[in-house]
């Protein structure tokens, strides 16, 4: 463990914070990043000796807003009485039914997603053949009627 032995790193910029603005200014969730690290030798920058790491990105847990209505927790029950009672009664059966709708819409949603991407599979497979041409005009005719009548809902 000699003088040789230490370095010095020197930021050339200030301080910042890997997650703060990347999101907005890269246009992605989770931007990928590179460090570039240039060895500085008799004060001047030898680019031709950086070393480079392999792209990374930091994926903060995703913390959704989740409602109060969505934990349970909506419900007041400091004063029951039987017409709070009841209206409890209705209001937790109402946000069931909800929640179950909001499951079935996610499960359909992506049923639908997963046949789109099949569809487009078979689709990109399709054009490679010239004698599959006319079948791939017409499946994507009615892929453009389906989209407009969804579009409509």
């Amino acid at each position: 463990m000699g003088p040789s032995n230490v370095h010095t790193v020197h930021w050339k910029k200030r301080p910042w914070e890997l997650s703060r603005n990347f999101r907005d200014m890269s246009g992605t969730k989770f931007p990928k990043f590179i460090i570039v690290l240039t060895p500085c030798i008799d004060g001047i920058l030898r680019y031709e000796k950086s070393a480079r790491t392999s792209s990374f990105e930091i994926c903060s847990k995703d913390q959704p807003n989740v409602s109060n209505f969505e934990r349970g927790d909506a419900i007041i029950t400091s004063r029951r009485t039987p017409e709070t009672e009841r209206a409890n009664a209705t209001l937790r059966a109402i946000q069931a039914d909800i929640l179950r709708l909001r499951d079935e819409i996610k499960n359909q949603e992506e049923i639908a997603n997963e046949y789109d991407m099949r569809t487009s599979f078979g689709l990109a497979i399709a054009q490679s053949d010239p004698t599959a041409q006319k079948i791939v005009k017409s499946i994507r005719f009615y892929q453009k009627r389906i989209a407009r009548i969804f579009a409509k809902c």
